[in-house]
């Protein structure tokens, strides 16, 4: 008789791990934009501003989208304000002060019609944008009560007579240059 054949231990499997599976597009999206509701959540808490309701991944994409408008706004008309300032301090208010033969009272209109009306808007959709920037929540409605209730039509007006103007006051320049010659220019410069 043979004796029994003790039992083999069992035998101990090896498993290789399995890699971890790549996510998807969808889920990295996915992934991100909880991310980024999360961040803007801590950022409501910092600035004692509570959400209203929970925000979806696409409204928060498109509140993005709005800032960044916002932002281009807020920085065009600020550079453009600035702008038509450099053009009333260097140019229109000591031009009105020169020779009226180099150029008289109705050139002197001609070239800077509504300048400083149009500085003055531009100084108030300056203020909107600045405002629109600061309100986290109500930023895009801002805009929007800027352009349809907060400028009057007739304040709209000034940038088409502003622009009507433009070639007349190209060209009276154009003439003065040319007419006026080396006294005109060194004003020019």
């Amino acid at each position: 008789m043979t004796p029994p054949t003790p039992p083999t231990p069992p035998a101990t499997q090896t498993q290789t791990p399995t890699p971890p599976r790549e996510k998807t597009e969808k889920e990295i999206l996915k992934e991100r934009d909880e991310l980024e509701r999360i961040a803007l959540e801590q950022q409501q808490r910092q600035t004692g501003r509570t959400p209203s309701v929970r925000l979806t991944s696409k409204q928060i994409q498109k509140r993005k989208v709005a800032r960044q408008i916002i932002k281009e706004l807020y920085e065009t008309e600020k550079n453009y304000m600035n702008e038509l300032k450099v053009l009333i301090d260097h140019f229109m208010t000591p031009f009105s002060q020169v020779d009226p033969t180099i150029m008289s009272k109705v050139d002197h209109d001609r070239v800077f019609t509504d300048v400083p009306n149009l500085y003055a808007l531009s100084k108030k959709l300056y203020e909107l944008f600045k405002c629109a920037m600061e309100e986290e929540e109500a930023g895009a409605a801002v805009i929007v009560d800027a352009f349809l209730v907060k400028i009057e039509y007739e304040e709209w007006n000034i940038y088409m007579k502003y622009m009507a103007g433009f070639l007349d006051a190209k060209q009276t320049l154009a003439r003065l240059e040319k007419s006026k010659g080396e006294g005109f220019r060194e004003l020019m410069k």
